[in-house]
């Protein structure tokens, strides 16, 4: 029979080991290791909260800085606009789901025959240095939006509304300018649509950097089978449309 001699200081750390403070340190440190930027634990965040409320959380996220940054410049020519009588901050951002490529996803309502002016007073804040892809296209008669990618790989649509337009505004939102109950009237409670409603190549040639960098999105996410599903149909949506000659309706 072999005996085995146990010496004193591993009895000790033995005994260290199991210890409820070891063991929560431990725990720690394991967590901190394997949480990635996207299973990263974040805090709950109500249906909706005010834009203040949502820097001041947001703050403590790094990733996000180039966001938040132009985020600030532009809410504080929107909450200066008499002509804005509401506006929201939708999306992932809303959602505290944000990452570093994460674009940021704003709705101005605004007064009458004012919208082509606040979009541009928006867009000014934005030098074209700064700017790699514009993307312009209109909700109806003046209602326009625009959607840019930047060269910093930040990107930004912003949604200018006139009061006879339909739009929606669902949960999660962070509230900017809300004047005589403008986003209590355009209140929806139905889900907002998913990517799978979206229709590939429906803006035909001009918008396609744009799809494909939204596909590099999702890729930078480990998103592989949805980029790999969406290229696919945008794929067959660009020989759809060489055959037809116009690019596909959206649904």
């Amino acid at each position: 029979m072999v005996r085995r001699t146990i010496q004193p200081q591993c009895v000790a750390e033995a005994v260290r080991s199991c210890s409820p403070r070891r063991q929560a340190r431990d725990a720690e440190v394991h967590n901190r290791s394997r949480v990635g930027r996207y299973d990263r634990p974040r805090q709950p965040r109500p249906t909706n909260m005010k834009l203040e409320d949502f820097l001041h959380r947001s703050a403590v996220l790094p990733e996000t800085k180039l966001q938040l940054a132009l985020l600030q410049r532009i809410t504080v020519i929107i909450q200066d606009s008499p002509a804005c009588i509401g506006a929201v901050l939708l999306g992932s951002f809303a959602k505290g789901i944000a990452d570093r490529v994460s674009d940021l996803d704003l709705v101005i309502f605004c007064n009458d025959d004012t919208g082509n002016d606040v979009l541009a007073s928006i867009r000014a804040q934005i030098p074209a240095a700064e700017v790699f892809n514009e993307f312009n296209g209109s909700h109806g008669p003046g209602s326009p939006f625009v959607e840019l990618i930047l060269y910093d790989f930040t990107s930004i649509e912003i949604h200018a509304i006139a009061p006879a337009t339909k739009f929606a505004v669902r949960r999660p939102f962070v509230e900017i300018v809300n004047r005589e109950r403008c986003l209590e009237s355009r209140l929806s409670e139905k889900p907002a649509p998913s990517r799978d409603v979206l229709v590939p190549y429906r803006h035909g040639p001009q918008w396609l950097s744009l799809e494909l960098f939204n596909c590099m999105k999702w890729l930078s996410r480990g998103q592989t089978e949805e980029a790999k599903q969406y290229l696919v149909r945008l794929g067959k949506a660009i020989e759809e449309s060489d055959v037809n000659g116009s690019p596909p309706r959206a649904l």
